[in-house]
């Protein structure tokens, strides 16, 4: 594996590693802020049971919540990980094979597994899809 690939696997599992953190962080900070919250109500013995009952729906509402975001950051990332073991493993034309300076229209017999029929590489097809694919699902977000 070349040294680009490394890099962009190393980049894309950093991406993972910094949501999955950051939900973690922002999780913590959510329950020490809830419980900030009810402390005083707790002196206050008619609200003190029900502050309780109340930050506990909250905690337990916003842990799943935050469990959800972990699981889909998880889901993509395998997902990715799928992508670029088939694209690396030369599952998908190897470099070598497809010049993209050939003439449009253009088919070269020995690159036919490797272009479509417009002279398009296969690998070019896929970056443009998982880019449009990225920006239909985090577009808005991004």
């Amino acid at each position: 594996m070349n040294d680009h690939i490394k890099r962009l696997k190393g980049a894309k599992d950093l991406v993972h590693d910094a949501v999955e953190e950051t939900t973690n962080l922002v999780e913590r900070m959510h329950v020490l802020v809830a419980e900030k919250s009810v402390r005083p109500l707790t002196f206050v013995e008619p609200l003190a049971t029900l502050s309780q009952a109340v930050k506990t729906a909250h905690v337990a509402t916003a842990a799943g919540v935050y469990e959800m975001i972990r699981i889909v950051n998880r889901g993509v990332h395998r997902l990715l990980d799928a992508g670029t073991d088939l694209v690396t493993n030369g599952m998908v034309c190897p470099d070598q094979s497809q010049p993209d300076n050939l003439p449009q229209g253009h088919m070269d017999a020995s690159l036919a597994p490797c272009r479509n029929s417009n002279g398009v590489s296969r690998r070019t097809q896929m970056v443009d899809l998982s880019e449009a694919i990225l920006n239909g699902l985090y577009g808005d977000y991004l």
